[in-house]
C-alpha cells in the first residue's frame, strides 16, 4: 500500500474529521458516498460538500493519487467545476464519477440556445489532463442516448479514456441501436 505526503496533512485532518469516516491516506481518494452536493449546503449535512473538498485539496500538496473516487455522492451538473478543480490538483489515474446526477442538458432545457454546455466542457477538459487514464460515468444520465451529441464531439484519445455504460432500461427503453462506428482492427 502506498502512503502519501502532504506539507498540510492537518487540512486534510479536518476535511476527514468532517467526513465522520476516516479515510485511509494511500494512493487512493475514496470519497464514495462521503461528499455533497454544494447545492446541499445549508441543510444541515454533517458531509461535506464538493466545493469544500475542492477548497482544502486546493491548498494542499500530494504524490501521485493512482484513484479519485467521488461516485455515489449525488453530484449534480451544477458541481462539475469543483469535481474538475480536485482532478486538475490531484491529477489521478482514475476519476470515478459512476452514480452520480451528471446530465449536461441544462442550457437546451433552460431555452438556453447556445451549444456551449458547462459539463461538457469540464469532462472533455478531465479527458484531456494526460494523466487521467480513465473517467468513469456509468450510471450517470450523462451515459445515454439522449446525449449523443456530446459523444459525437469527443477525439479518439478522449473516448479512449471515458468509461460508460448505459442501463439496460435506458437501452430498452430507448429501442437503442449502434451510435457508434465500431472500428474493426482488421480493416485498419
Amino acid at each position: 500500500m502506498r502512503m502519501f505526503v502532504t506539507k498540510e496533512l492537518p487540512v486534510i485532518q479536518m476535511a476527514i474529521k468532517k467526513l465522520q469516516t476516516p479515510i485511509p491516506m494511500t494512493s487512493d481518494f475514496d470519497f464514495q458516498g462521503k461528499v455533497g452536493s454544494s447545492l446541499s449546503k445549508g441543510f444541515g449535512s454533517k458531509r461535506i460538500t464538493i466545493d469544500e473538498l475542492a477548497a482544502k485539496i486546493k491548498t494542499t500538496e500530494f504524490d501521485k493519487i493512482e484513484r479519485l473516487t467521488l461516485s455515489c455522492n449525488n453530484l449534480s451538473d451544477q458541481d462539475i467545476s469543483y469535481v474538475f478543480e480536485i482532478v486538475k490538483q490531484v491529477k489521478p489515474t482514475v476519476v470515478d464519477l459512476s452514480q452520480n446526477r451528471f446530465h449536461g442538458i441544462e442550457a437546451k432545457w433552460s431555452g438556453n440556445q447556445s451549444n456551449d454546455n458547462e459539463l461538457d466542457n469540464f469532462i472533455r477538459e478531465i479527458l484531456n489532463i494526460e494523466e487521467v487514464k480513465y473517467v468513469n460515468i456509468v450510471l450517470n444520465p450523462l451515459a445515454s442516448i439522449d446525449r449523443k451529441d456530446f459523444f459525437d464531439t469527443l477525439t479518439d484519445s478522449q473516448w479512449g479514456k471515458l468509461i460508460f455504460v448505459p442501463t439496460s432500461s435506458w437501452l430498452i427503453a430507448g429501442a437503442w441501436k449502434s451510435v457508434v462506428e465500431v472500428k474493426n482492427p482488421s480493416q485498419e
